[in-house]
């Protein structure tokens, strides 16, 4: 967690913001999961970001969101801050591990008046989970959303790798390969999830 009273850490000497998009080029997410993100997304009219985390699968070719969450009861709502209810958000994974075996792969929250890219906390925030070696990320999905007078909500999205990160394009809909998913057995349902959301912040 950042701590507030201090000035973030300029991030653009540590990642490379690249125009040629590598390897992965997009990204599908389920029509469930687009209108969770869109329908919280409406409440940041207040001026406050929300988010919440995003579940689902990474095969290392592609990328599927599966379930997107709200940011929970106790999370905190701020102009140019926004710090998710952790408990709500690994109760969360839990679920949708024991659901479909989807994992916490990455995070979406608005940017009410800032630009629709990560900010250096948010890229601060991404790197602490991709060096974090309990959680075996090679890359994290950073979706942003904005509010468009003329257009209504803009959803991007992001890839972060450890030392860069670029913009991806959205497929959503129904996509049998990429919603279908295998059930886990007997013996994990009710377990937790192997990969449990940490501590974020986002501004």
């Amino acid at each position: 967690m950042v701590n507030n009273s201090e000035p973030p850490t300029d991030m653009s000497n540590m990642f490379t913001p690249v125009t040629t998009r590598p390897g992965t080029r997009s990204i599908w997410i389920s029509v469930g999961a687009l209108q969770t993100i869109v329908s919280e997304s409406e409440r940041s009219a207040d001026g406050l970001e929300t988010g919440g985390i995003l579940l689902g699968a990474d095969s290392g070719k592609h990328i599927a969101i599966r379930h997107a969450g709200e940011p929970g009861p106790r999370a905190q709502r701020e102009r140019y801050n926004f710090l998710r209810d952790l408990d709500y958000a690994r109760r969360l994974a839990d679920a949708a591990w024991a659901h479909d075996c989807s994992q916490w792969i990455g995070e979406w929250h608005t940017h009410p008046f800032g630009p629709l890219t990560p900010s250096d906390v948010d890229l601060g925030s991404y790197l602490r989970h991709l060096k974090d070696p309990d959680l075996s990320f090679d890359r994290f999905v950073s979706v942003i959303v904005g509010l468009d007078l003329s257009r209504g909500i803009v959803v991007t999205a992001w890839l972060v790798e450890r030392d860069r990160f670029w913009q991806l394009s959205i497929r959503h809909g129904k996509d049998r390969r990429n919603a279908q998913s295998t059930a886990p057995p007997d013996s994990l349902l009710g377990r937790e999830s192997t990969r449990r959301p940490g501590a974020e912040e986002h501004r």
